[in-house]
């Protein structure tokens, strides 16, 4: 891994594999934010970040892929890590195409509820949540508005 406490590659196009190396790359304890915004990165990179958020070594603080093209199958894979990640406080994934199911009773897993919601009810560190753009429907919103009843962490959403 990189000893790069900084990443910010904003606006490149560098697309998915790039993405999944770099993000390989930042698995340092010494990683702290990381920006690829605007560069094309597909859903793959999801289960990448995902697995990144649930190691107690990394300690990512910022992460921002606004701007890509995760869709609900990049994005659930994030918001299930965090339901144990402990160290990011800034997760921004804004114009994504999560569309109207991501965060509702569609997107459930089992008796599990939908990872949005999980996530918001059970991590403490996360301060500012971007999910702008993204088509989100009412439903979930309301699950949202649900979850964060029981979260005082997130400040900025």
């Amino acid at each position: 891994p990189a000893h790069v406490a900084r990443l910010s590659l904003a606006d490149n196009a560098i697309g998915t594999t790039a993405a999944e190396d770099l993000l390989h790359a930042m698995r340092s304890p010494a990683a702290r934010s990381i920006d690829l915004s605007g560069n094309g990165i597909g859903p793959s990179v999801g289960a990448i970040v995902a697995r990144c958020l649930r190691r107690n070594t990394i300690q990512w603080a910022y992460l921002n892929l606004d701007r890509n093209a995760l869709g609900k199958d990049g994005a659930n894979p994030i918001f299930w890590a965090l339901r144990r990640n402990t160290s990011l406080a800034e997760l921004r994934l804004a114009h994504n195409g999560v569309g109207p199911d991501f965060g509702t009773d569609r997107d459930e897993v089992g008796d599990h509820g939908n990872a949005l919601a999980s996530a918001i009810e059970h991590n403490f560190s996360l301060q500012t949540l971007a999910l702008a753009g993204n088509a989100l429907s009412a439903e979930c919103g309301i699950g949202v508005i649900h979850a964060l009843r029981e979260n005082p962490a997130i400040s900025d959403l």
